[in-house]
């Protein structure tokens, strides 16, 4: 009999490198760059962080890629 308990069983997240991470910010943002998110208005630039956030991103990777700081990322 199969036991379907998964207690010792993980599933592991794939990290995006940057080039792929670049592109899914561009593709949820409209913009032409990741560094345009700068210039945001707050609610549109907290969304797509939270996008990023929730697809995996690590906080680093997206201030390095989108240069918000990482206590403005943290924050949200």
């Amino acid at each position: 009999m199969e036991n379907q308990e998964r207690c010792l069983d993980y599933d592991q997240d794939v990290r995006l490198n940057d080039a792929e991470a670049s592109d899914f910010i561009r593709s949820i943002s409209d913009a032409q760059s990741p560094t345009e998110i700068q210039g945001f208005d707050k609610g549109k630039r907290n969304e797509v962080i939270k996008a990023c956030k929730e697809k995996g991103l690590s906080f680093r990777q997206i201030e390095r890629l989108t240069g918000v700081s990482f206590g403005v990322i943290r924050a949200i």
